[in-house]
């Protein structure tokens, strides 16, 4: 069995032509400075058209084929101030000096979030009369958020979760993977296999391939073919490796792999997406957006506070019927209670480690919308099938995670997340990402910092090599990232701009390896890029290497 798609470009190595296994074709068109500006389908199902302003920011994505539009108001930092997604819905945002969101409006449902900072991080979130107060460790682990309190073990790993309603404590193995789990349900222990795959959760237990396929549950075996594909009587396949049968259930897909209809045998859902890839409507239900992150309809929508991992976890607020309540997220960001203003338990729900189970709200496992029509769960780039443990459609990344286009999570949803549907990331970089409350936002700040001083610096590498030499054997301090050792050797030897470039280059490595949550790299840009400039400006100038 065979799978091709083949790819074509433009001279300047953009994408142009994209010929997907089951023969359409996807083109895609550029301006002159290389922004996207165009994305047509030969099925004649997709057809958007991208508009950006002087400095690149997107400001306009019309759909064509629908005769919808996206458009935004957007200030010279990148920071979006309004947005009208295609449904009609309008978001507006305020913004402080350093670029952080301070206020969110939300017409359509009356209501206004207002966010407060303390130094880095998110310290307060106002809405109606309630507020809701963060604090931090010395890592910048959350510690509090109002209803819940955690403690955390020296790699910043979450141990304990204690709230109103609910207790949970977890314990790790020496490979980092979760032992056990004790709280307020009792007692879970959980075993892996030498890839270190879930393979036992009480009443469950499955097995593996070297591929990251589950091919049993429960002792009840599971093929697969060579694309990693199920093979049963309930399941079929189109050409693309989209899943379009399952059980009495028909799935139709668009050009982009997006799922646009569910029948049933007594029903039949249609799902309409914007340029970004984000379901606006289903049937006519109409959902809100804030920016990557589903907040809802205007029914049944959530406040969100931080939101390091997507929405996972993040909610503190659901407005039901314009009830508030708040909800109650578990160590793995599962949504499982409701309590009321007077903190007494509204609703509970619980799940395996795979995410099965009687879901009572529109989000449960991982903080996802849960669709009750297929029991599908939208992570919102594919949806993910919990009985399968598994995506339903191959990953629009191709191979991030792995060869299996399919996995979820690598079969470890205990210490692993997918925020998008896209790729995963885990608690080996929780204390990194934990930091990244407000630096995230400001990170393009770091990179036009960064070309401003490849433009700055580059000059002075060839006008001045003793300043950039005294420079370097100061050592500085960027942004609480110490590296004296580093700048004194990437700056103390000017001799030419070759060893110049090498060291630079060496500096850009070395300070994304001091911070991976993206500090360092956005300042590693402009310095990894420093010596190139330097050296293209040399030659210029008549000058050789």
């Amino acid at each position: 069995m065979i799978k091709t798609t083949k790819f074509s470009y433009t001279p300047t190595g953009n994408l142009h032509i994209l010929k997907k296994p089951d023969g359409t074709k996807l083109t895609y068109t550029y301006d002159s400075l290389g922004y996207m500006k165009s994305l047509v389908s030969s099925r004649n199902d997709i057809h958007y058209v991208y508009e950006y302003n002087r400095i690149g920011y997107l400001i306009s994505s019309r759909d064509l084929i629908h005769n919808t539009q996206t458009y935004r108001i957007v200030d010279p930092h990148g920071n979006i101030h309004q947005e009208t997604l295609a449904n009609g819905y309008t978001l507006n945002h305020c913004y402080d000096s350093q670029g952080r969101r301070t206020d969110m409006m939300l017409p359509m449902v009356g209501k206004s979030i207002h966010y407060s900072y303390l130094g880095p991080y998110l310290y307060q979130v106002f809405c109606d009369d309630f507020s809701f107060t963060y604090q931090y460790d010395l890592s910048g682990n959350p510690l509090d958020n109002t209803l819940t309190t955690l403690t955390y073990d020296s790699l910043s790993r979450p141990i304990t979760l204690t709230s109103p309603q609910f207790y949970q404590h977890c314990a790790y193995d020496i490979r980092g993977n979760m032992a056990s789990i004790d709280s307020t349900h009792g007692r879970k222990e959980f075993a892996y296999d030498d890839y270190d795959h879930l393979i036992h959760e009480p009443q469950n237990s499955y097995s593996y391939d070297s591929l990251h396929n589950r091919i049993a549950k429960n002792d009840m075996p599971l093929v697969l073919n060579t694309l990693n594909q199920i093979e049963s009587p309930d399941h079929e396949y189109d050409r693309n490796g989209n899943l379009i049968r399952l059980g009495n259930t028909h799935l139709i897909y668009d050009s982009l792999d997006r799922l646009i209809t569910v029948k049933t045998p007594t029903h039949s859902y249609s799902f309409t997406y914007d340029a970004e890839h984000r379901r606006l409507t289903k049937n006519h239900t109409l959902y809100i957006w804030d920016g990557n992150h589903e907040l809802g309809t205007l029914g049944e929508y959530r406040i969100l506070g931080p939101t390091p991992h997507a929405e996972i976890g993040s909610a503190i607020t659901i407005f039901i019927n314009n009830e508030p309540f708040f909800p109650i997220h578990d160590l793995h960001g599962n949504l499982i209670q409701l309590l009321t203003p007077d903190q007494d338990l509204a609703l509970e729900q619980t799940f395996t480690a795979f995410g099965e189970g009687d879901s009572k709200l529109s989000w449960g496992f991982s903080s996802k919308r849960h669709d009750p029509e297929t029991d599908l769960i939208y992570f919102g780039r594919r949806f993910y099938d919990p009985k399968h443990g598994r995506f339903i459609s191959p990953d629009p990344e191709g191979y991030t995670d792995s060869s299996n286009l399919y996995a979820f999570v690598l079969n470890n949803p205990l210490i692993n997340r997918d925020p998008y549907g896209l790729f995963m990331d885990d608690y080996l970089e929780e204390a990194a990402r934990q930091k990244d409350y407000s630096w995230r936002d400001f990170a393009p700040s770091l990179r036009e910092l960064g070309s401003g001083f490849v433009n700055g610096i580059a000059g002075s590498l060839i006008n001045n090599a003793e300043f950039v030499g005294g420079f370097g054997a100061a050592g500085v301090d960027l942004f609480g990232i110490s590296m004296p050792g580093t700048f004194g050797q990437g700056f103390s030897n000017t001799n030419n701009l070759l060893s110049t470039t090498e060291s630079l280059q060496a500096l850009s490595n070395q300070t994304f390896a001091y911070d991976r949550n993206g500090i360092g790299n956005s300042i590693a840009y402009g310095l990894g890029m420093c010596g190139t400039e330097a050296a293209i400006a040399y030659m210029t100038r008549g000058g050789s290497l």
